[in-house]
């Protein structure tokens, strides 16, 4: 993988050092007539001393060389090559080297930069360099015979894009053809660029393509149309230099692969495979290191590596690496199969590829994952382990999707998990059955079983239970019948009832923090749903995944969840209190469990769907059940009859009474429909207000979560809205807001919800809707403003930002990532739409 496609650096010839000073010497020589052995003793030693001097001169001027560290007693001295020049791009190999995460596992290592026409597969592959980063190609280059290794991945979405000048017309790959594109063939080729042109039905040869001088100078001054860049450079040097662009990413157009790729030999995992695995670990622990503290690494970069960047351009950078990594959504350094295989087929497409693997497992490292390193046992714990290798769990049996029983087996998130973790440590798990949750907690506590693996710890069970951190948050929902309305404050119950589990932390959370509330114990869920269906309670609390399970299970049609509980429940593994080694023992086994196994659990479970089973005798009893209500009805209204035909002469002569106390009664509810319409509705445009709009997008998380549904927001934001109302007055910029809140009532409807978010940006909320069709609407939403002829003012256009509902998600977090996506689409040149693509399925790509 030659070094190509990034501007910063210019690697000049040996040879230019020296070319101007040959001259010099044969006049010296021609002039002084000296003997021809002693001119060549002279010309070696001032030939040494030039070759020392420039070296020296490379040394004070050149910051970014890198001196290979001195040799240490215990410490195994290896090296990494960097793709390109030091810059926050490789921030993490910093931090682990200032920090000394590498010689805590006995590694010296030196980081080396780029050379013109180095590859970094070749140095890794010939053992020059153990170990190298690369980007999608490496892919290619493992399918072509290479023998290297993935090891880990740094940067979820590619930073390779093509920027285009706003005044170029280009907004879209297609827009590419006849335009002048500075680039080169590595980027050409990248899997990034030649599937997102191969969509968009564009071939090479229908661009004018120039040579790429690594600078943003040709499209400052208009020389080129577009230019294929890194989204964390060039995209703030145009910024900074004044120039509107457009940023055209290949992620939105089904090209999101992977970048900077931690990579080794096949031959250092079969010699070295510990050194492999400590190498590892200490570099994505200073990733994590330097992604909290990246003003830290941003100095130190500046003091210590380069400063070909300034400092404002690193912390640009690292604002945007950090968004490449995604940490917040995937686990730091894992490896998705899907995404590989998906890249493989791009480029069997593009015919870089030209035989499928099969064994994509084989190119990615097999060793143990970076969080989870050899488990340090203490001798007791050794003891413990040889003396009680099977250990008997009891679970709740109706608390899915955390835990519950099928075929007197326990089974579940929580249960599969701790299989998973005791698995490691060489105990197996046996399972206790009970009938309910306080069995279960009893059966702890009587010693008749040894673990639970889903409690939420709590002092009054400390005395025989003890408890391990907490491996996971839940979230929890307030279910009610379909006749109440979304619950925005619990403190709305006051007085009414909820339905708890007896000896659940819901129970004790209520009494402790809202004693009006009136609760009515039940031993299980689908004994509470059944109450709150009869209309035995109000509402009933728990999670949300357990509610939206415990609901679709039983099949009760009239529940739903209204509400949010203003408290999240920690879920700990609860052990024997008589046995102190367990505790420990337990949790260093829960510690040792991959990040990215345990999101698999989860995700396995938090995805599955319960169908109610119904069974033919229950239709039977539902048939009576209809059968004596009938005749039930049929009794009630002959007698009914015959009392409304007895008032019928009383009716009339009230209702004339009636008449005048309807029509002020009218007037009243006409007023207060006034009121409520006015305080929910913005009074310019006619749409929601930002107070209604917020609620309205509560409801709308809470109702997707709870039943798995997808949900999309958009942020439109008008370009250069502020000046309309600089030049024309404020009250032209009022006629252009009422116009163009007409253009997006013409888009509302059941799916889209459309309100005044403030000034002149405004919020859709997609109900069950993908990031696909979403994608859809907002272009469409885009192009029709953008044709828009608004009076006095003229044409105008829209940025948009859109993103997807994930799991557990809050309306803010939402809406914090649909506003950034606006303000990427505001810095790449306006009249875009950007889409925070995290979590999305590739089907569901706009």
């Amino acid at each position: 993988m030659a070094v190509t496609g990034r501007p910063d650096s210019t690697f000049p010839p040996f040879y230019e050092l020296y070319s101007g000073s040959f001259p010099f010497f044969y006049r010296i020589l021609s002039l002084a007539r000296i003997r021809f052995r002693f001119c060549l003793v002279i010309f070696s030693l001032v030939l040494l001393l030039v070759i020392f001097a420039g070296f020296a001169h490379g040394a004070s001027q050149d910051q970014d060389a890198v001196i290979p560290p001195p040799e240490r007693p215990g410490v195994t001295p290896i090296s990494l090559q960097l793709p390109w020049v030091h810059q926050f791009e490789f921030a993490g190999f910093y931090a682990a080297i200032e920090q000394g995460y590498y010689l805590e596992e006995g590694l010296e290592v030196s980081l080396r930069e780029a050379s013109a026409g180095v590859s970094v597969v070749d140095e890794v592959v010939s053992g020059r360099a153990e170990y190298g980063l690369g980007n999608a190609d490496l892919l290619a280059s493992w399918g072509r015979g290479a023998p290297i290794v993935l090891m880990a991945n740094l940067f979820k979405h590619s930073p390779l894009v093509v920027l285009a000048r706003q005044d170029s017309g280009i907004r879209q790959p297609r827009d590419l053809i006849g335009k002048r594109l500075m680039t080169q063939p590595m980027d050409l080729n990248s899997a990034e660029i030649s599937y997102m042109l191969h969509q968009a039905q564009v071939r090479p040869d229908q661009m004018q393509q120039v040579a790429h001088s690594y600078r943003i100078k040709e499209l400052v001054d208009g020389e080129v149309d577009a230019m294929t860049a890194y989204i964390t450079n060039q995209t703030y040097e145009l910024q900074a230099a004044g120039v509107d662009t457009v940023i055209i990413d290949p992620a939105n157009y089904g090209a999101d692969f992977y970048s900077n790729n931690l990579f080794t030999s096949q031959k250092e995992v079969q010699l070295h495979p510990e050194r492999v695995a400590a190498f590892r670990r200490a570099s994505l622990k200073g990733w994590r290191y330097a992604l909290e503290h990246p003003a830290e690494i941003v100095d130190l970069i500046y003091r210590d590596y380069s400063q070909r960047k300034s400092m404002a351009a690193l912390y640009y950078e690292a604002r945007e690496v950090t968004k490449l990594i995604s940490e917040e959504v995937y686990p730091l350094g894992s490896v998705d199969l899907q995404r590989l295989h998906r890249l493989q087929e791009v480029y069997l497409l593009s015919g870089a590829l030209t035989i499928a693997s099969n064994d994509l497992q084989s190119f990615v490292w097999q060793g143990r994952d970076e969080l989870q390193p050899e488990i340090a046992l203490t001798e007791k714990e050794q003891l413990f382990i040889q003396k009680h290798s099977r250990l008997r769990l009891c679970s709740s049996p109706d608390w899915l999707p955390y835990e519950g029983v099928q075929d007197n087996a326990s089974i579940g998130i929580g249960p599969d998990l701790m299989r998973e973790a005791l698995a490691g440590v060489g105990i197996e798990v046996v399972d206790v059955v009970s009938e309910t949750w306080n069995e279960a907690l009893q059966a702890i506590k009587d010693r008749r079983c040894d673990l639970l693996s889903a409690v939420v710890p709590s002092s009054d069970r400390q005395p025989l239970i003890s408890f391990t951190e907490s491996y996971v948050d839940v979230s929890n929902a307030i279910v009610t019948r379909d006749s109440q309305a979304y619950i925005s404050d619990i403190r709305e119950l006051k007085g009414k009832s909820l339905a708890v589990l007896t000896g659940g932390i819901h129970e004790a959370l209520l009494l402790r923090h809202f004693p009006d509330i009136r609760l009515k114990n039940y031993a299980t869920m689908d004994k509470a749903l059944l109450g709150l269906s009869k209309g035995e309670v109000d509402g009933f609390v728990d999670t949300i995944a357990t509610s939206g399970y415990g609901i679709r299970q039983s099949g009760l049609q009239n529940l739903h969840i209204a509400g949010l509980f203003p408290y999240k429940t920690p879920l700990s593994v609860g052990v024997r209190s008589d046995w102190p080694e367990l505790r420990t023992l337990v949790q260093k086994a829960y510690d040792s469990v991959p990040e990215g196994r345990m999101n698999e659990i989860i995700r396995h479970w938090v995805q599955v769907t319960a169908e109610p089973e119904v069974s033919n005798a229950v239709l039977w009893r539902a048939a009576g059940i209809v059968i004596l209500l009938m005749t039930v009805f049929l009794v009630f209204y002959s007698r009914l009859r015959r009392a409304n035909q007895a008032l019928a002469q009383e009716i009339v002569q009230r209702r004339k009474a009636e008449e005048a106390t309807l029509r002020l009664n009218d007037e009243l509810i006409s007023k207060n429909q006034q009121l409520e319409t006015l305080s929910r509705t913005d009074a310019l445009t006619g749409l929601k207000n930002r107070y209604h709009i917020e609620n309205t997008l509560e409801e709308a998380v809470v109702h997707c979560l709870s039943r798995q549904k997808g949900l999309s927001v958009m942020l439109l934001d008008m370009d250069h809205f502020k000046q309309v109302n600089d030049r024309f007055g404020h009250n032209t910029g009022d006629r252009v807001l009422k116009a163009f809140a007409d253009i997006m009532k013409g888009f509302s409807s059941d799916r889209l919800i459309i309100g005044r978010w403030g000034g002149e940006e405004f919020l859709l909320i997609l109900p069950d809707t993908d990031l696909g069709a979403a994608g859809q609407v907002a272009q469409e939403i885009r192009r029709k403003v953008e044709t828009t002829f608004f009076p006095d003012v003229g044409h105008l256009t829209v940025s948009i930002g859109l993103a997807a509902l994930q799991p557990e998600e809050s309306a803010y977090q939402i809406t914090s990532r649909a506003d950034r996506m606006l303000y990427q689409a505001k810095s790449s040149g306006r009249n875009c739409v950007m889409t925070d693509i995290r979590g999305a399925r590739r089907s569901e790509l706009p």
